[in-house]
């Protein structure tokens, strides 16, 4: 998406698995989408790609997490 110039598709991705942390409680990989989605539109390709790896870092911790045991807290 980041190299072929498909922000729009970047966004709504970032957008979707912004929801789906939220709704399991996961903050910090929720704030990590939403500062790309954030940025989407007028951001350089070598940040949105910085913007991916984040959320990529994110996604590993929280993987961690569950391979430790931990339990999913869903949003209230």
């Amino acid at each position: 998406c980041v190299r072929d110039g498909r922000t729009v598709v970047l966004r709504e991705i970032f957008h979707r698995i912004k929801g789906a942390a939220l709704m399991i409680g996961e903050s910090d990989l929720a704030a990590a989408c939403a500062r790309g989605e954030s940025g989407c539109e007028e951001w350089s390709a070598p940040a949105l790609t910085g913007a991916i790896d984040l959320v990529q870092a994110q996604l590993d911790a929280a993987d961690a997490r569950v391979g430790r045991g931990a339990q999913w807290e869903p949003s209230r």
